[in-house]
């Protein structure tokens, strides 16, 4: 799933790692590493957004 983050130009590494969730049992979470700051949040989801499926789409 790194491929996806690691694609959008401005990001020099991402790391996805799940969490406990009340609703879902787990939850998908990514830390990115920008290669220069701000990286906008925004556009990013919604990128990420249209590459994966909604249930892997990170939710922080």
């Amino acid at each position: 799933m790194e491929d996806v983050p690691n694609s959008v130009d401005r990001i020099l590494e991402s790391a996805v790692f799940g969490v406990p969730d009340a609703d879902f049992a787990k939850s998908v979470i990514a830390a990115l590493v920008p290669e220069r700051a701000p990286l906008n949040e925004a556009s990013t989801k919604a990128y990420v957004a249209t590459e994966l499926a909604k249930f892997k789409n990170p939710k922080r």
